[in-house]
């Protein structure tokens, strides 16, 4: 993709993702690198922000209809409990096959939900990987 091209896309991400509410995803892009803008874009590709902010706005508006349920969603968050939690970094193989087959498992029963985490490449702690593998 050259020059032009990746401006028009990422301009057109931009705006998209604005309209969807969803515009702090380039709150950052002038500081990244060409190469991280276009692993940026790539990665947008894979999503449709407008479409995954109305699921989400359905999935609350569903919560709140139940009678037992607060007005807020967020007033029943809690922290995923430590034994549901862990690393592929520190797993065997066996572990990871395991997971996987569960995860398999799982969607084929449309029992998965999705956690998705906002965050940066780690910077502020001092490391160059995303801080989601940060341990």
């Amino acid at each position: 993709m050259d020059r032009s091209e990746s401006a028009e896309s990422a301009e057109s991400r931009r705006r998209r993702a604005e309209e969807s509410g969803q515009g702090q995803l380039f709150r950052f892009w002038d500081e990244l690198s060409p190469a991280e803008k276009e692993a940026l874009l790539e990665q947008l590709e894979m999503l449709e922000p407008r479409e995954l902010r109305e699921h989400c706005q359905r999935a609350r508006e569903a919560y709140v209809r139940e009678s037992s349920a607060p007005q807020r969603l967020d007033d029943r968050m809690q922290p995923v409990p430590p034994e549901f939690l862990g690393s592929v970094r520190h797993s065997g193989t066996g572990e990871l096959e395991r997971w996987e087959r569960e995860g398999f498992h799982q969607i084929a029963q449309n029992k998965v939900a999705v956690l998705l985490l906002a965050g940066g490449q780690g910077t502020r702690l001092g490391v160059t990987y995303p801080k989601g593998m940060y341990s």
